[in-house]
């Protein structure tokens, strides 16, 4: 195809920088931008949050023939990889179809990269400062005898529909370090086992993978809940099993029809599924995820490692506080994630509260696939203001979904007796973590792009598991090593102590929930604008730091389980 030789005009093309544009509401517009290129340059153009079959992507050359186009495909961002054969002047035309919202912004990615292709003789490395790298337009094949290094802070783009081929006896090494990674992005494969699909190994390849960043493009439209082997055993093998166990079961029952020994995993691959990004870290074949709800798994983590849930108490047939309100918080993942599939609510708020969450994360991914590693450079600017509120409106409806469960069976658990069976330094551990997971979700500081509510995003994964004032690590719990006076059960009077630790350097398991850093110099001139020290009343940390939320354990019981 070729239009007039005298194109439209057109806009110089910056890559490596977002635009965001209100969409048309009447009829489709076109946008031209004009960008140079060599032979040695590939282009990555996404664009997403588009809502119209007539939005398109297509590239001219300077003589206004039409060289490649991408169409438009429901629930899922247009992405182009251009690979020019020649030096030239080369012109991207958008066509935008219209949305009646008047907010509706889309926004257009373009990046630039090396191409990776073809055949290898010999050895090459591949380094920053010549990268990023973008495989295509052929697959890179590395054959027997021959091997590609990829140096540290090195990116490479597997986005597409090329692979890397590793060949019997040729290698390929990604040696990142573990202050300066390798990236890798456009992944779809199994991120629990940093395994993604592009790289092709033969039987006799060598590989060597260290400390890489791997983002995934999995479940892009939000559609694969349960996917994966579901958690159940030979009492309810499926769904429909679990669903009538769980009408007929005592809560007791139901706390146990998932085994201890399957239930993290299962809880890691709700939220991975449910977060609008997922980022792997592989350091020395340790893994580390990134992806919003993080602190759950580090918490349900932390429950198996300190023997607070535990498979031997699971398999013997007895039950603690803890065993009961984790097993019954994983029915209800399992329940609101086959509800959501199914496109059913449910009557039990905490249920509906949940396929609420995974509603927020869905729209996203369909809107706009995945978070990419690179919005991690300055995610919360003026030209990612959508992304910024769905953000900021899934941190609320998380604590909201994720409290509820957990008030609502640690409410039971003290009806049923089981928290009275702890010993007294147990049950106020307990006490101090109801009261904490409220204080997460209602935080009276601050912190700018986040309003008051932290997202589940790893603070408290660090703070259970890293620095003087971590969680304890045996059950039950140890004696503290400095004696503590109870006081009332409210948020005021934790935040006090929390700071009386603090300036003391003091460490008790039960109470402390903090991790020094450089923010300390603001809060303790908060504290001194605020005319509060740590000899003040609860009541005056009350006043200044923590109306109007709720604060005893009987008030967080209301704000979660009373329904109006």
């Amino acid at each position: 195809m070729t239009i007039s030789s005298k194109l439209p005009p057109a806009t110089p093309l910056l890559t490596e920088r977002r635009i965001a544009k209100t969409s048309p509401n009447i009829d489709p517009h076109e946008e031209w931008y004009e960008i140079t290129l060599t032979s040695t340059d590939a282009l990555e153009i996404h664009i997403n949050n588009l809502t119209h079959p007539d939005s398109c992507i297509e590239i001219y050359d300077k003589f206004g023939t039409r060289l490649e186009h991408s169409s438009f495909t429901p629930d899922s961002p247009i992405i182009h990889h251009f690979f020019p054969e020649k030096e030239g002047l080369y012109f991207i035309r958008l066509t935008i179809g219209p949305d009646p919202d008047p907010d509706h912004l889309y926004q257009l990615f373009v990046d630039r990269y090396t191409p990776l292709s073809g055949t290898i003789i010999g050895s090459i490395r591949l380094t920053a400062e010549e990268g990023p790298y973008l495989i295509g337009p052929r697959d890179l094949i590395i054959p027997a005898g021959s091997n590609v290094t990829v140096e540290a802070g090195a990116t490479l783009n597997v986005r597409g529909p090329n692979k890397i081929v590793v060949q019997d006896s040729g290698a390929l090494y990604l040696c990142g370090e573990s202050t300066n990674h390798i990236t890798i992005i456009g992944a779809i494969g199994d991120p629990t086992k940093h395994q993604w699909n592009q790289l092709v190994k033969s039987p006799q390849a060598e590989t060597l993978t260290q400390h890489l960043v791997i983002q995934y493009d999995n479940d892009e439209n939000g559609i694969d809940f349960l996917s994966f082997p579901t958690p159940f055993v030979a009492a309810a093998s499926t769904f429909e099993e679990f669903t009538a166990t769980i009408e007929e079961a005592s809560h007791y029952r139901r706390a146990a029809i998932i085994p201890p020994a399957a239930r993290l995993e299962y809880i890691k691959t709700w939220f991975k599924q449910a977060s609008p990004y997922h980022f792997s870290f592989l350091e020395e074949l340790i893994p580390f995820e990134l992806y919003f709800g993080n602190d759950v798994t580090s918490f349900a983590d932390w429950e198996m490692d300190s023997l607070r849930v535990s498979s031997e108490r699971f398999d013997a047939g007895h039950i603690n506080y803890w065993d009961f309100v984790n097993g019954n918080f994983t029915s209800d993942l399992v329940d609101a994630a086959q509800l959501f599939t199914n496109k059913q609510s449910s009557a039990e708020p905490r249920i509906q509260r949940m396929i609420d969450f995974l509603n927020i994360g869905q729209n996203w991914r369909q809107t706009h696939g995945y978070f990419k590693w690179y919005d991690l450079l300055n995610p919360f600017n003026k030209e990612g203001e959508e992304f910024e509120r769905t953000f900021e409106q899934m941190a609320p409806t998380f604590w909201l979904a994720h409290n509820t469960s957990i008030i609502y069976w640690d409410k039971k658990a003290r009806e049923l007796g089981l928290w009275e069976k702890e010993n007294v330094l147990e049950q106020q551990f307990i006490n101090s973590v109801i009261i904490r997971v409220h204080f997460a979700a209602d935080l009276p500081f601050t912190i700018p792009g986040y309003g008051n509510n932290i997202p589940p995003v790893g603070f408290v994964g660090i703070s259970i598991n890293h620095g003087p004032l971590s969680y304890p690590k045996q059950y039950p719990i140890p004696a503290p090593e400095h004696d503590v006076d109870f006081g009332t059960l409210s948020i005021a009077s934790y935040l006090k102590f929390f700071f009386d630790t603090l300036f003391n350097r003091r460490t008790n398991s039960i109470y402390t929930w903090w991790i020094p850093t450089q923010a300390d110099q603001q809060l303790f001139q908060l504290l001194k604008e605020k005319g509060i020290s740590v000899d003040s009343p609860p009541e005056d940390w009350d006043r200044e730091f923590i109306q109007p939320s709720q604060k005893t354990l009987e008030e967080i019981q209301h704000f979660y389980l009373t329904i109006a």
